[in-house]
């Protein structure tokens, strides 16, 4: 296995959260009352996701020192070749973003289907970051 396919694959699930985190926020500009809760639920499993993959890469490239370099952490998709190019951030940056993305998404997941990203699922993964 190449040292680049975990990072590609990963990066391309960031990218992914990304595109679905985009099209959620342009899809509520016109959605029904009732589908508010379904919206939230989809954004905090995109959230999780996001964090999941940016942990991840965090774990496989980034140096253990908080100050260390870590990873790009992308929270958009990239419009123009030049918004491709983004830096890596330290590796505290990296787990305060991680942080961040399970603490929005524990407000917004409600959904008690075992077989999607729960609440409980939310917290456990915060406890281990």
């Amino acid at each position: 296995m190449k040292v680049s396919d975990p990072w590609t694959g990963l990066s391309l699930g960031v990218y992914y959260a990304n595109s679905a985190l985009e099209k959620i926020s342009q899809y509520r500009q016109n959605a029904q009352p009732a589908e508010s809760e379904a919206l939230d639920n989809y954004e905090g499993e995109c959230l999780f996701f996001r964090a999941f993959y940016w942990w991840h890469m965090l774990s496989l490239y980034a140096e253990p020192e908080m100050g260390g370099v870590g990873i790009p952490i992308v929270k958009s998709v990239p419009k123009d070749l030049e918004s491709m190019y983004v830096s890596r951030e330290t590796t505290g940056e990296g787990y305060a973003a991680i942080i961040g993305d399970l603490l929005s998404a524990e407000k917004l997941v409600t959904q008690t289907d075992p077989h999607r990203v729960t609440l409980w699922a939310v917290k456990a993964f915060r406890m281990l970051s």
